[in-house]
């Protein structure tokens, strides 16, 4: 979620005003709905709001049900094909997380 939430605000030339992220983590739609994590979290959630709040970007999350998204889960199995194949004209391209908890400092 951190990950793209960073992709989108260092990457889009211009920031969307809105983003919406979809997934079918209840945790993770639960913290960013309430902004309440238990304290292992809570750096992550800080660092998202940080984000949110230097970009300008009204985040909305919702929550999908684990395999009602068959894009979404082609590619979390790795399975690039079958995810071409239900989505056409997807574009995948490699990704590198960001570092956030290994300390850098930069955004």
């Amino acid at each position: 979620m951190l990950s793209a939430l960073s992709h989108v605000c260092e990457s889009v030339i211009l920031n969307p005003y809105r983003l919406a992220i979809l997934t079918d983590s209840s945790n993770t739609f639960n913290m960013f709905n309430s902004l309440h994590a238990l304290p292992a979290y809570n750096p992550i959630l800080i660092m998202a709001i940080n984000l949110l709040i230097m970009s300008g970007i009204q985040l909305c999350v919702f929550h999908v049900l684990r395999g009602s998204n068959k894009v979404a889960d082609a590619l979390s199995h790795l399975d690039v094909v079958t995810a071409m194949q239900l989505q056409l004209g997807l574009v995948v391209t490699k990704f590198s997380p960001p570092q956030f908890m290994l300390g850098e400092v930069r955004l």
